[in-house]
């Protein structure tokens, strides 16, 4: 599904990304939508639900050269003027955040083998449903 509007610079963008997981994880639903609006801002919202609870696990990949600051527990903040800020907003699942090196990021940059470091949200408990919001502003 896609939506937008011309004159106000918004759009949102659904995906269905359960068909790629394998079916014995249990995953009923996974959606990702992308909301993008004129504030410069996107919103990347997940809903995830399975049959039985786990632990969950998102990984924001940049640079290694690039300024990682965790602030007010949850929120990242990203290189340095003009900053990237990474704010997520969950429901139905308590959060924790972390920093860390990224060995190796598969895809766009395997072959730039430049290294990589992650914020990674976790899911403090198991559960089988979760939504999260993760505000992107830059």
């Amino acid at each position: 599904m896609t939506t937008s509007g011309a004159a106000s610079a918004t759009g949102a963008i659904r995906l269905k990304l359960h068909p790629a997981y394998p079916s014995e994880m249990g995953m009923i639903l996974y959606t990702r939508e992308f909301h993008v609006g004129g504030e410069r801002q996107v919103l990347c919202r997940d809903h995830v639900l399975f049959e039985k609870p786990h632990r969950l696990a998102w990984r924001f990949q940049v640079e290694r050269h690039l300024e990682l600051i965790v602030e007010e527990g949850l929120r990242c903040l990203i290189g340095k003027a003009p900053q990237v800020r990474i704010e997520p907003r969950p429901v139905g699942v308590a959060l924790t955040c972390r920093t860390a090196e990224t060995e190796l990021v598969w895809g766009y940059s395997a072959l730039k083998r430049d290294p990589y470091q992650h914020i990674e949200y976790e899911s403090s408990q198991p559960v089988a449903c979760a939504v999260v919001d993760f505000a992107i502003r830059w």
